[in-house]
């Protein structure tokens, strides 16, 4: 099972280019979590529409929608927030592109990852 994050959705959606993420990773076995479906629904509500394709792939069944066992939410809350120390030392490039995330994604707490 592979589970995509927002930020990767999101980022293929924008460039619209969802379909590739099928050419990379075996469609049957790719999706994401209700957490991501709930946040790419906020963003279609704050008007992130390239967002909408991916929104009604989930509905339609064409992107699968997992949700995770007790297990994988206890082992997940072992994890770090991110991989790297962006977060810690921001490169003047990404703490550029951090005052342009939503007041709803930064009171969250959630970790950015910016691919540029």
């Amino acid at each position: 099972m592979i589970l995509l994050d927002t930020n990767i959705v999101g980022t293929f959606a924008l460039v619209e280019a969802i379909d590739q993420l099928f050419a990379l990773f075996a469609p049957d076995k790719t999706g994401v979590a209700p957490a991501v479906y709930a946040e790419l629904l906020a963003g279609v509500r704050e008007g992130r529409r390239f967002l909408q394709p991916v929104v009604n792939m989930i509905e339609h069944g064409d992107l699968n929608l997992f949700a995770l066992t007790a297990e994988e939410v206890v082992k997940r809350r072992k994890l770090p927030s991110s991989l790297t120390t962006e977060k810690r030392n921001p490169s003047p490039s990404a703490r550029n592109d951090e005052r342009h995330l939503s007041p709803t994604i930064a009171a969250r707490g959630i970790s950015v990852m910016l691919l540029a």
